[in-house]
């Protein structure tokens, strides 16, 4: 099992556990990369903008298959940019995992939170926040004001970008400092790069500290919920559950809620890029 170097083993804790040697678990080869390009081939977006720009290339003899994918096109954006049907989809991606598996009165020693929520402007010393994840890093805060979690482990942290060796990670706690959230709170883990790395380099850590995973809650996006709360059981953490932007159906639908919206042409390839990620966690046994 491959450990860290030197300089990683500097950024990825809190100041408590940086001279522990701390293993870490990467995915097999080319699995991030082809990850990566999967989320562009399974994205609405793509499929819409090479149906649109494919027919140029064509025979000028073929305009039947022009005007073909031109229709295509047209119904794809008409399906894709309905709201009423993205938030159903949505809502059956949650499902159960809308809500909390966390115990009335207990206090947890850690909330786990899955970074992506979020990018670090050094410059400027604030957060820049992804669309729909935002809620992760906020409900864990919540979490630890109500007294309902000790310490707050960010894995897999963009907000702390780690690259080449330089990391943002002393702006990242600077601005959570600033908001009230001192540094001796929270644990900093920036190599992982897919939810079973998360997995696996947080147990790596919370094992090194002396903290039961049982005495722990994930804490993540509703939608995001079952593949890593499966993956993170698979990997040997016995956490309970917090799901942060959580789905709500609307009471009542007008019909403007079904004006084409752009906004969720984009949203799908969050969704598709969450599905496709179970039947691959599935298939290669890591949820």
């Amino acid at each position: 099992m491959p450990c860290l170097t030197t300089w990683q083993k500097k950024f990825i804790p809190a100041t408590s556990i940086a001279a522990t040697d701390i293993p870490v678990n990467y995915s097999p080869p080319m699995f991030y990369e082809i990850a990566q390009i999967t989320k562009v081939l399974i994205s609405p977006v793509s499929w819409i903008v090479l149906l649109i720009i494919i027919p140029y290339f064509l025979n000028a003899r073929r305009k039947w298959l022009r005007r073909s994918c031109w229709i295509v096109a047209g119904v794809m954006f008409l399906v894709f940019s309905n709201k009423p049907l993205m938030l159903y989809t949505e809502g059956q991606l949650a499902g159960e995992y809308s809500n909390t598996s966390m115990k009335d009165g207990k206090t947890y020693k850690a909330a786990i939170v899955l970074g992506g929520f979020a990018k670090m402007d050094a410059e400027r010393g604030n957060l820049t926040y992804e669309s729909r994840r935002a809620g992760r890093l906020w409900e864990a805060v919540r979490l630890w004001k109500m007294g309902r979690v000790e310490r707050i482990l960010i894995t897999g942290d963009t907000s702390s970008s780690l690259k080449d060796g330089v990391t943002t990670k002393p702006e990242f706690i600077k601005y959570m400092t600033q908001i009230g959230v001192p540094d001796s709170v929270l644990i900093i883990e920036q190599l992982a790069r897919n939810t079973r790395e998360n997995a696996t380099n947080s147990k790596a850590i919370l094992d090194s500290l002396g903290i039961n995973t049982a005495d722990c809650v994930l804490v993540t996006s509703a939608t995001h919920m079952r593949r890593s709360y499966e993956t993170f059981r698979k990997a040997g953490l016995e956490v309970d559950y917090y799901a942060s932007d959580t789905y709500s159906a609307p009471k009542s639908l007008s019909f403007r809620d079904f004006y084409p919206r752009w906004k969720c042409v984009q949203e799908w390839q969050y969704l598709f890029n969450e599905l496709f990620g179970r039947i691959i966690y599935d298939v290669v046994g890591y949820g």
